[in-house]
């Protein structure tokens, strides 16, 4: 094989000489377009040459991977390439410039350049948009299509669903494109299939078969207001009609809901002993789990009174009149009696042990109802059993008295004066129970453990016992844990620590690095030498013309 220099010039290089690159943000290359390509190139050649770089003894493609694969498809033996020095830093900036300035752009070749410059690169998205010369709008969309499923990757690249159709499946989570995908995308004469489904039918499909109103639900609803799952955020600008909108991530709206009720139930059991807990037909699994872990009975009950919810009163809407606002207002306070009047009546009854109080567990919310003693007891009262279930109540109640005692104290702990006292025998094991979380895999055996994720007891028992060799290996180990993630200012002390300690590995590496960075350096100074001549050249072309017009 010849010698060949690094220059701009093109030459003929063999494809089994050269490999495909690692770092190519490109990953997909659609097998039609590729056939097409192919042909071009058996009929006319490769007319613009890639870039490769020297690997070993083979060449790794910098730019031009899908005319390298058309070169190899169409059976030929050579390309035409330029081959360039480049570090790996140089071969990606390259080659995610090369993907993104095409005129044939895909969309998802942006959308994966767009991410590389992201995390590869470190640029945000206004910096994005002034290198592009796109619109904010315009970089998030390209950017959130990498939320696409593979499917559906390959199926925008062929051509099966448009662009404005992938824009709304990466609204929503993987599962749920999987499902979409393989029940309406997967195959393309099924009879329910969505592939010739316009974006706006597709989007109201989706949110009628895939999402839960947010209104539907009585928990906290804070978070949800700037979640990308809330379909209010799928747009630029958020429903301004007041809905929540609806929820497209079901395992996060139902662990919320599950927390919501298991929380309310114990307040509601908290402030009123008496009343039971109760379920029937279909209720929420998850909270009847719960509860039951915890002490709590739950009585399967057939016949029930739901205590009425206290009406609404009447909104003045633009249009009513007087007359009828009073009208309503009038039917409201009716209604109000009538309610207070019912639970009058439930709440005598429940005085009289007529009916017993039950918070009825349903599906997404629960609700006060009463139900008939005789429902409740079904024949003579096991006292045995009944002290036995209020035992189990009573160690609950003990355990969340010290769990609620714990959450308060570390709010608390915060106000300890850090100036009062000498630093106690206590607080130096404390500071060691903490510090053991960073041990060393190679002082397990040392320290008779098998790794650093110790139970409580096992910390205690270890940081009882230390000498100072082992407090001190103790204490190196956390500064190199935590030296070994530093950033920022923190670098100086970790170069300080380690050419203590190592002077001459860091020294090997300050040396390696720092003479790539005087190559770098020196290519700089020469460019910027050489743009201040053409600069004073073209000072000089521009005398004459001046003097001239004078």
């Amino acid at each position: 094989m010849e010698t060949i220099q690094n220059n701009q010039e093109t030459k003929l290089i063999r494809t089994n000489l050269i490999e495909p690159s690692a770092i190519n943000p490109r990953t997909y290359f659609c097998p039609v377009k590729l056939e097409e390509l192919s042909g071009s190139v058996k009929e006319v050649g490769v007319i613009q040459a890639i870039v490769i770089r020297p690997k070993g003894n083979k060449f790794e493609i910098v730019c031009g991977e899908r005319r390298f694969r058309a070169t190899l498809l169409a059976g030929l033996e050579e390309i035409p390439a330029v081959i360039r020095e480049l570090t790996d830093e140089e071969a990606l900036d390259l080659a995610l410039t090369e993907n993104i300035q095409r005129e044939d752009v895909e969309p998802m070749d942006e959308a994966l350049c767009f991410k590389n410059y992201i995390e590869k690169r470190n640029m945000d998205i206004p910096a994005l948009c002034l290198r592009f010369g796109k619109s904010e709008t315009y970089v998030r969309g390209r950017i959130r299509l990498n939320e696409l499923i593979p499917e559906f990757i390959q199926q925008m690249t062929e051509g099966i669903i448009t662009l404005s159709s992938a824009f709304e499946l990466c609204k929503y989570s993987t599962e749920i494109q999987k499902d979409i995908f393989e029940q309406y995308y997967k195959e393309e004469d099924h009879w329910n299939s969505w592939r010739k489904v316009s974006a706006k039918d597709l989007s109201s499909k989706i949110e009628k078969k895939y999402t839960t109103k947010l209104d539907l639900f009585h928990f906290d609803k804070t978070d949800c207001n700037t979640c990308p799952h809330n379909s209010n955020n799928f747009l630029l600008f958020a429903d301004s009609s007041g809905a929540c909108g609806n929820c497209a991530l079901k395992s996060c709206l139902l662990a919320k809901n599950t927390d919501y009720m298991v929380q309310s139930i114990l307040k509601a059991l908290n402030d009123d002993p008496s009343i039971q807990l109760g379920q029937r037909y279909s209720y929420n699994e998850k909270v009847y789990e719960t509860l039951t872990g915890q002490g709590y009975e739950i009585t399967e009950i057939d016949t029930l009174n739901r205590e009425p919810d206290m009406p609404e009163p009447p909104a003045r809407e633009k249009g009513i009149s007087k007359a009828d606002h009073a009208q309503a207002q009038a039917e409201h306070k009716a209604k109000v009696e009538e309610c207070e009047k019912k639970k009058a009546e439930y709440k005598s009854k429940v005085e009289q042990g007529l009916l017993a109080k039950f918070i009825l567990i349903g599906d997404s919310d629960w609700y006060l109802c009463y139900v008939p003693v005789s429902n409740v007891t079904n024949g003579p009262v096991n006292i045995t059993h009944q002290i036995e279930k209020l035992e189990i109540r009573d160690k609950r109640n003990k355990e969340i008295a010290r769990e609620k005692i714990v959450a308060d104290t570390k709010s608390l702990v915060h106000k300890v004066d850090v100036k009062s006292g000498d630093f106690s025998d206590l607080e130096e094991q404390l500071v060691y129970f903490f510090l053991l979380s960073s041990l060393k895999s190679s002082r397990y055996k040392e320290f008779k453990v098998k790794s650093n994720y110790l139970e409580a007891e096992q910390k205690l028992k270890i940081v009882k016992s230390l000498t100072d060799e082992k407090k001190k290996m103790i204490r190196r180990d956390y500064l190199i844990d935590h030296l070994s993630k530093s950033y920022g200012l923190s670098d100086d002390l970790l170069l300080q620590f380690t050419r203590q300690h190592l002077p001459e590995d860091l020294s090997k590496i300050e040396a390696e690095h720092n003479a790539i960075y005087k190559k770098r350096h020196q290519r700089f100074k020469e460019r910027v030498a050489l743009m201040k001549m053409q600069e004073k050249a073209q000072i000089l072309q521009e005398e004459p013309a001046v003097a001239k017009q004078d």
